[in-house]
């Protein structure tokens, strides 16, 4: 139910806040010093562990928001399959958790306005050593705990309902998280006793790494086997024509650097690398994206009919 409230309340929220949005440079701060960037990655941002030190609870399951746009990870301190009884007669997966959320893209103030017209009654605490506010219930209840990193961006600190932590332990969680925010521990992370990995998380760790996928492409641009790296290819990219047009300015190359990045999108049949490379172009070389020296390319990779082949060559890593 609470769910289903969060998700009409930011409705609303964003049509209140339509033409209020503003510009974000991912930095939290205080007095304008910049203290470190938040990872829109909800769950590992503030991993399960972190999240069992906090509130003294074992974290058995881990979900975060799977709504496009939403940076959310709920912590379940227990979890059933037929948790939520339906009208029907059927059961709905879930459980007691509590939650962390960035919102990014809505107006302090404004959200501050919202809340009191539903009801809400603000205050601060200060134990919580950073710029927040306390959003209450008429039934004393806390209903989340606010901390503002930027006028457009906040963190929520939250549970799903008042059993799984109490008034109390939702402020002193709160106060943790502030901690970590501002790179300053009072307590030590320590590990979480319940195996939180999916999965499919486990599966995908078994995945080896196919870097050597990207260093036989470029070992045939290298070695002016155009047709070579065309073949590696897949049909969906641009045509075989432009791209040998493209791969022949190329006089010289060589790799300097491969390395993995966007590890948290990786998936059991895409891959995406930076590669780093010294590269001599011929004089249509602007035609084609191609520098005299240093040049660095974004390669995704991907599994076509049990092949691993590159789908994507992108000059922005």
């Amino acid at each position: 139910m609470k769910k289903f409230l969060l998700i009409v309340s930011m409705l609303a929220t964003t049509a209140l806040l339509f033409g209020c949005w503003g510009n974000w440079n991912g930095a939290v701060t205080d007095g304008g010093n910049v203290k470190r960037n938040i990872d829109t990655n909800i769950c590992k941002e503030f991993s399960a562990d972190f999240v069992y030190s906090a509130i003294g609870k074992p974290i058995v399951r881990v979900e975060p928001s799977t709504i496009a746009g939403i940076f959310r990870c709920e912590y379940y301190i227990n979890y059933k399959s037929d948790y939520y009884k339906m009208p029907d007669g059927s059961a709905q997966p879930g459980g007691q958790y509590v939650a962390i959320q960035l919102e990014n893209t809505l107006s302090v103030e404004n959200q501050k306005k919202w809340l009191v017209y539903l009801g809400r009654t603000l205050s601060e605490d200060p134990r919580i050593k950073m710029d927040h506010f306390i959003a209450t219930q008429e039934d004393g209840q806390i209903y989340s705990v606010f901390l503002i990193l930027w006028p457009m961006e906040f963190v929520n600190v939250e549970r799903g309902d008042t059993q799984v932590i109490t008034n109390e332990e939702n402020i002193l969680f709160a106060v943790k998280v502030a901690e970590k925010l501002n790179g300053k521990l009072s307590f030590k992370v320590t590990k979480n006793p319940v195996d939180t990995t999916t999965d499919e998380e486990k599966a995908l760790a078994a995945e080896p790494s196919h870097e050597q996928v990207v260093k036989d492409f470029f070992a045939f641009l290298s070695d002016k086997n155009i047709d070579g790296a065309i073949a590696m290819m897949d049909a969906n990219a641009e045509t075989k024509q432009w791209r040998g047009v493209n791969f022949n300015t190329i006089k010289s190359l060589k790799v300097t650097k491969v390395a993995p990045i966007y590890q948290e999108e990786r998936t059991s049949t895409r891959q995406v690398f930076k590669v780093d490379l010294n590269v001599s172009v011929t004089s249509e070389w602007e035609q084609y994206g191609w520098n005299n020296g240093a040049n660095t390319r974004r390669v995704s990779v991907e599994k076509w009919d049990g092949n691993w082949i590159v789908h994507e060559l992108a000059n922005n890593p």
